[in-house]
């Protein structure tokens, strides 16, 4: 501790007696009494320095208060700080050197009590870089949401560092109707942890909510149910168009050849002249475009119904449907 240390060492010779002639706890009693208060003091601080130097840091750090008690010296209390630090007891220790840095010295107080304020400000800013921190954030919270740290309400603000000493901690918090959320964490010296809880009711953070990839049986790679449906009644639809506009321009086209067969002259209505012949294979066109049109409005029909009940993908099959096409002919064919 530099220069604190050197002077805490002869206790008689400069702390001790320091504290005996300028501290306040002298004030009101006999010589006597203070010569024996100095004495208790002194050797308690003896002792604890001893056992600090063993590593026996629990000791002594009871024994450093328990000299501070007997008669008060700052110095004192940074040696108990120091101990309490080494047992990772970083916020007992940071607390008694902010009582020391906020402690108000008379004017005619020993230098050794300036040094010991002057060492408890260096070693609140060396403890704040190792002191871990959690900050704890909850989704969902309301003004009457609770936060509990190890079952004791959370000394910190939602969103803020709160230090904390080395160690495993359980983090609870309880929302909006009663809904809870908790989280077990260890945290070292040094780390800066933050830890997201979430109290939202059911529905409220949809984007929280994990969506699962469509499985492999899905074939279509996870379409909404009523896409497919929807494109075979379309095409059905077309289907219906196209058959009824060929087959209204086909029953018109039939009748003008059937009357000008009847009136070539050759008296059988069956047959017609040579000119007309391009005439009949645009009627006979006409009537394919209109069956085909036909049929494939009732693919279109009967596929999208049936899928749209029949569901897809299910215990990984795939209902197909295919349109076939020829000349003079049409079909369908399917999987289901």
């Amino acid at each position: 501790m530099g220069t604190v240390r050197k002077q805490l060492r002869p206790w008689g010779a400069l702390v001790v007696a320091a504290a005996l002639t300028f501290g306040s706890d002298g004030f009101g009693q006999s010589e006597e009494d203070l010569a024996a208060r100095r004495q208790a003091a002194q050797d308690l601080a003896d002792s604890a320095f001893d056992l600090l130097q063993k590593e026996r840091y629990s000791a002594a750090a009871e024994l450093f208060d328990k000299a501070d008690e007997t008669f008060h010296s700052p110095v004192f209390v940074v040696y108990q700080a120091e101990a309490l630090e080494k047992l990772e007891k970083y916020l007992a220790a940071r607390r008694l050197l902010q009582s020391v840095v906020d402690e108000k010295l008379a004017d005619y107080a020993p230098d050794a009590f300036r040094e010991a304020q002057d060492e408890a400000k260096d070693r609140i800013a060396a403890l704040d870089e190792r002191i871990p921190t959690i900050t704890v954030e909850v989704a969902g919270a309301d003004a009457g949401t609770q936060v509990a740290l190890d079952g004791s309400p959370f000394a910190g603000r939602l969103g803020e560092p709160l230090q904390v000493d080395p160690g495993e901690y359980e983090i609870e918090v309880t929302g909006p109707a009663g809904r809870t959320d908790r989280a077990t964490l260890e945290v070292a010296e040094g780390d800066r942890e933050v830890v997201a809880l979430d109290v939202s009711a059911p529905g409220d953070a949809i984007d929280s909510v994990p969506t699962e990839p469509p499985s492999e049986g899905d074939g279509e790679g996870g379409l909404p149910p009523w896409i497919l449906p929807t494109i075979a009644y379309g095409i059905g639809g077309v289907g219906l168009i196209m058959g009824a506009a060929a087959g209204g321009v086909f029953l018109g086209k039939q009748s003008e050849l059937e009357e000008a067969c009847e009136n070539d002259g050759d008296g059988d209505p069956k047959t017609c002249p040579s000119e007309q012949q391009s005439e009949g294979d645009s009627v006979k066109t006409l009537g394919n475009l209109s069956t085909a049109g036909w049929v494939i409005a009732g693919i279109g029909a009967v596929a999208g119904t049936v899928l749209l009940f029949v569901p897809i993908g299910e215990q990984g099959s795939v209902v197909s449907v295919e349109l076939h096409l020829g000349p003079g002919w049409a079909g369908v064919g399917g999987a289901f």
